[in-house]
């Protein structure tokens, strides 16, 4: 199985690990591989943050995810209380 790093955006909703520049997804063989991206890199920013007098981040933004399963772009619309459901 394959893995992809992926960001949720709201703006551009998913949004995988490469793909920024027009690339190709970042691919991992194993999702403890990806895991250890996202940890390593979280790390270094919370690093950053504590070093510049921000107050750091509780946990990373990225999720691991079957490559099978990544729609770029993909957003899960919230419909409120009243209707009790998220399509996506």
């Amino acid at each position: 199985m394959s893995y992809v790093i992926v960001v949720d955006t709201l703006c551009e909703g998913w949004q995988a690990w490469g793909e920024s520049d027009g690339g190709m997804p970042e691919i991992f063989a194993t999702k403890a591989e990806a895991q250890k991206e996202i940890d390593e890199s979280f790390a270094d920013l919370v690093c950053n943050q504590i070093h510049s007098g921000m107050r750091p981040d509780e946990e990373p933004e990225e999720m691991v995810m079957l490559l099978h399963e990544y729609v770029k772009g993909r957003k899960a619309v919230y419909e409120g209380a009243s209707h009790e459901k998220v399509r996506g």
